[in-house]
């Protein structure tokens, strides 16, 4: 799944910025003749008659709707104007079923939710993340939060690739010693939690700080709950402007527990270096583990031979702390009448050669992308 590797045409290095407004793909849908992405608003794509593949879509065109949060698409469909959602806040999950009776599915994914420390803030010391982490009751926030959809994460790995139900203590719910870690590393008050805005956040980040508030005595009304919109945010992530822990999460771009090891934690994967390392983890060891287990799989081609070595690495990363697991997700979708065959796969997309629609035009809900093609 990585876009990076996506040929482009001569004119996207001629004319950059005009080329981001309206790249050229070579996939079943095409952007019509004189349209663009109008940021912040929709993306309108019509069906490419020249398309190679061998799945043409029935669908006409797909009209993708830009919203700045989750409530309010969820709304649109529920007003009959807008055919498919694929985020649902988490207010409305308990609902969903519901309010789109045999018109909402949940699918496999391999998404994480996770929360993570800014290595360049040395306040937070290794005994300080291991406290904050320890203090989360992550079944709690699924059953309260999520409605009971997906699962609580002990590991940064997810089950379906190979991750562990329990990888070391620092990512298990143990109130009781995560205060005696908290008070024996001394205090810590006033600072800074991150999440995008828009995403439906805001509830299990709040949830999380009570929890901290209740097992650690950390008072939440010290602690600043700072946001920005998704581009803006990645750019923060980008430019090491995170002032506390921090929300992000991860799919998968190919089948690995690698894939969610050295994109997010390998020391030369910052953003400078063209990777997601957005907390500026660096752990020597933590990157040999993982580049013997690169070795291993290259030398007998069989992945099974990689395991240990990256399960070594994830034992590192836990150990330090500088990252929270919280939860696995499942996609979670609803459509309207007039729209079938919907359905999300692992990475999470739409699958848009199958889905078919009345009108001939899919509406879909987006948030505002932070460019259509690496601008870098």
């Amino acid at each position: 799944a990585y876009t990076a590797f996506f040929a482009l045409p001569e004119v996207a290095y001629e004319n950059t910025l005009g080329y981001n407004k309206a790249p050229i793909g070579n996939g079943p849908f095409m952007f019509p003749e004189g349209g663009e992405w109008q940021q912040d608003i929709a993306i309108d794509l019509v069906k490419y008659p020249d398309y190679a593949g061998e799945r043409m879509p029935t669908i006409d065109g797909i009209n993708f709707q830009i919203y700045a949060d989750l409530k309010t698409p969820y709304l649109e469909a529920q007003a009959g104007n807008l055919d498919v959602v694929t985020g649902i806040d988490p207010d409305f999950l308990a609902s969903a079923p519901t309010d789109f009776p045999d018109r909402y599915a949940t699918s496999p994914s391999t998404s994480i939710l996770y929360m993570a420390f800014p290595a360049y803030l040395p306040e937070f010391t290794k005994e300080h993340r291991q406290a904050l982490s320890m203090a989360i009751d992550r079944e709690l926030i699924i059953e309260k939060i999520f409605n009971g959809s997906g699962d609580a994460a002990h590991s940064v790995v997810p089950p379906n690739l190979g991750g562990r139900d329990t990888v070391c203590p620092s990512w298990e719910y143990d109130p009781e010693m995560a205060k005696q870690v908290w008070d024996a590393a001394g205090p810590l008050e006033g600072f800074d939690v991150w999440f995008n805005a828009g995403g439906g956040h805001e509830t299990w980040v709040e949830a999380v700080v009570n929890m901290w508030d209740n097992v650690l005595g950390v008072d939440s009304a010290g602690i600043t709950f700072q946001t920005a919109e998704w581009a803006d945010y990645l750019d923060k992530a980008d430019n090491a402007e995170f002032t506390g822990p921090f929300r992000l999460g991860w799919g998968q771009d190919y089948p690995s527990p690698l894939n969610f090891l050295e994109p997010l934690y390998a020391s030369y994967m910052t953003a400078d270096m063209g990777g997601s390392n957005a907390s500026n983890y660096n752990n020597p060891d933590f990157d040999a583990a993982l580049a013997q287990g690169k070795e291993a799989i290259a030398a007998s081609g069989q992945l099974a031979d990689a395991i240990p070595f990256y399960e070594a690495a994830e034992d590192i990363l836990c150990d330090d702390a500088q990252t929270m697991p919280i939860r696995f997700g499942v996609n979670q979708f609803v459509w309207n009448e007039g729209t079938d065959n919907v359905y999300m796969d692992a990475y999470s997309n739409v699958g848009y050669d199958l889905i078919t629609s009345e009108d001939g035009i899919v509406s879909q809900d987006l948030t505002n992308p932070a460019s259509l093609f690496p601008m870098d």
